[in-house]
């Protein structure tokens, strides 16, 4: 068993049983079962795939309301009123806050941008050159809103995972960009 399909087991193997239950496996998409149409040949000597900005967007209006029920009930808090309760919703409102922050600004993750060119590919302050990467997969999970599409590039000695969900372009079109950088580097 080569390693792509030790992979895809191990992941199918994470479902847990409600997953297993509806058949909501991860789907894998290979290089050559993603077709390049509309796109023939590369024009510009880069590519470049940055965090989304509706979703900072959305985001920050998330927030910037968090904010505003964060300071009412300070108020309540300072005044005393319903105090155990307020406080409570004041702890549950920080963290509500802090989680979005988090999740589409501070986080690693999944907020990245990526860079190829003819030389190769930086994920995440990682470069791989075309030589060195093996093989990549595009792997999706759930549907709908809620899916999730998670790069995976193999190289000589490790596997890596990168998940493009708040990315502004999507996991199939990074596909394609990937083959045509690929090939042309042949």
């Amino acid at each position: 068993m080569n390693v792509i399909e030790k992979f895809i087991n191990e992941e199918k193997s994470k479902s847990n049983w409600l997953e297993r239950l509806f058949n909501n496996y991860p789907v894998f998409y290979f290089a050559k079962d993603i077709s390049l149409v509309g796109i023939n040949t590369i024009t510009d000597n880069s590519f470049i795939v940055s965090p989304s900005i509706t979703r900072r967007f959305f985001a920050i209006i998330f927030m910037c309301l968090g904010l505003f029920g964060w300071f009412s009930i300070l108020q309540l808090v300072i005044l005393q009123i319903l105090f155990p309760i307020s406080m409570l919703f004041l702890l549950l409102i920080s963290v509500w806050i802090g989680f979005n922050l988090w999740t589409f600004f501070l986080n690693p993750k999944y907020s990245f941008k990526i860079w190829m060119n003819k030389d190769g590919i930086k994920l995440n302050k990682t470069t791989f050159q075309w030589e060195n990467i093996t093989e990549y997969i595009l792997m999706e999970k759930g549907m709908g809103r809620h899916l999730t599409s998670t790069l995976v590039l193999f190289t000589e000695d490790r596997t890596f995972k990168y998940n493009l969900t708040n990315l502004n372009t999507s996991g199939q079109e990074i596909m394609k960009r990937i083959k045509l950088f690929k090939n042309e580097h042949r």
